[in-house]
């Protein structure tokens, strides 16, 4: 009886493993970009996308803002302005003719002087980025009409939770007079610096999570080693890549992190070192590429946001020379099956499990 039980085991958890499989919809949200490597788009946990894409030989980029189930574009190429974030309100921040701004509901308000850029802004509208302060780029934060300079050293703030803790770079000497970059961490009117050492080549910041976590990328062993990494509290994880060639040679980056601690970027892939989007969550990376449907012929080549709801922003290319893009939204599908589906899963082990117990006492 109980061999009976058990042979039908796989035919109750059957419908478990065929969704496995595929995890995520694809969206194609109406805008295209001739290059992937972009620092946006950006996603908020409504849903909506901002950012500045595009490159031709012009260098032209176009800004644009998905809302509501729609593209608009914002800015045409050739344009000074440039989107570089957004929040849950809809705000997006970046630069208007070289002035660090915020837009909302159409309408452009420039927070900073000449040389200043936005990179960032949290939901209580406090934007960072950076100031022109005499021939230097500092780390700046932007609030109520003023301008607070973070560090007087070379760099820029990439983000800000809305806890006000800001995370970004600033320039570093080594120990050989080499200037690289450290990430760092200002709150409370205290900056806290990490990455320095002889082994890093610098450290780059994308994106603080409400917990305090960053992403970014760095970099060891002169470059041989480039990797996604998370900071917390001091403490620095190597997240690793989806391809790792022999010496240890490898590539990766993080581009955001959500409140579930769940991080996605780009890796190299492969030996030709053919960059793929991935999610990083519960102690693994996953090429994002295996959890869509095949059959739509995309290659996933970089995840830009994820938000609280587990949506990803990605790029998907169909060719990593051509650069001939499309920004793409990944809906997760439920990962929890019907209830009827556990309920006979669950029923099925409770019998298998008094069988045994009956089996046992007899």
């Amino acid at each position: 009886m109980l061999h009976k039980a058990l042979l039908l085991l796989p035919l109750l958890a059957a419908p478990l493993l065929a969704q496995a499989e595929i995890k995520y919809k694809v969206t194609d949200i109406g805008v295209t970009t001739s290059y992937n490597f972009n620092t946006g788009p950006y996603l908020n946990n409504r849903g909506e996308v901002a950012g500045t894409v595009g490159y031709d030989a012009g260098y032209a980029w176009t800004s644009f803002l998905y809302t509501g189930g729609a593209a608009s574009t914002v800015a045409q190429p050739g344009s000074s302005v440039y989107f570089a974030g957004l929040n849950d309100n809809g705000v997006v921040a970046g630069s208007l003719g070289g002035k660090a701004a915020l837009w909302q509901n159409g309408v452009a308000t420039e927070i900073g002087a000449a040389g200043s850029a936005a990179a960032g802004v949290n939901n209580h509208g406090v934007a960072v980025g950076s100031v022109n302060n005499g021939g230097r780029s500092n780390a700046a934060i932007f609030s109520n009409g003023q301008t607070q300079v973070l560090s007087t050293r070379s760099g820029s703030a990439s983000a800000i939770n809305d806890s006000g803790v800001v995370a970004g770079t600033v320039d570093v000497t080594d120990e050989e007079g080499h200037v690289t970059r450290d990430g760092f961490v200002y709150q409370n009117g205290a900056m806290t610096t990490f990455g320095a050492g002889p082994a890093h080549e610098g450290v780059f910041v994308e994106d603080i999570s409400e917990q305090g976590t960053v992403v970014g990328m760095a970099g060891m062993d002169g470059g041989d080693h480039i990797y996604a990494y998370t900071w917390n509290n001091g403490q620095m994880t190597d997240l690793g890549a989806l391809y790792t060639s022999g010496g240890g040679r490898s590539w990766s980056s993080a581009k955001a992190i959500n409140s579930l601690n769940q991080v996605v970027g780009f890796s190299a892939a492969n030996r030709n070192f053919q960059f793929h989007a991935f999610l990083y969550e519960n102690g693994a990376m996953v090429d994002l590429n295996s959890l869509i449907d095949p059959s739509l012929g995309l290659l996933l080549d970089s995840a830009n946001g994820i938000n609280d709801q587990g949506q990803i922003l990605a790029t998907a290319c169909d060719d990593m020379f051509t650069f001939t893009c499309k920004v793409v939204l990944l809906d997760p599908l439920s990962p929890v099956p019907e209830p009827a589906t556990y309920g006979m899963l669950l029923g099925g082990l409770g019998l298998i499990g008094l069988i045994a117990r009956r089996r046992r006492s007899a």
